[in-house]
């Protein structure tokens, strides 16, 4: 499973799987091999939807969009997923 996050808040939105996460990439483009943050609008979306992205993924990311013009989205697998904001992870 991967997780997805608001950039501007640190929010965990919800997770998908890893086959949604293949689309997600394949479909949008990236800045590098890195990249793992992408700019949501409703017109990415509607172009989700028309290239066949799975409702599950629609929803997260219409509900990470709600009603602002658009959203700037990352992710990480859960096995690298970061700690909580500002959790020291030395202790």
């Amino acid at each position: 499973m991967v997780a997805i996050y608001r950039a501007d808040n640190d929010e965990q939105i919800g997770t998908i799987s890893d086959q949604d996460l293949d689309f997600l990439v394949e479909q949008l483009v990236e800045e590098d091999l890195e990249d793992t943050d992408y700019y949501v609008d409703r017109e990415t979306i509607d172009f989700l939807k028309s290239r066949g992205a799975s409702p599950t993924l629609l929803a997260l990311l219409q509900r990470a969009l709600g009603d602002r013009e658009g959203v700037e989205v990352y992710y990480f697998s859960e096995d690298e997923a970061p700690s909580a904001p500002g959790v020291d992870e030395e202790g």
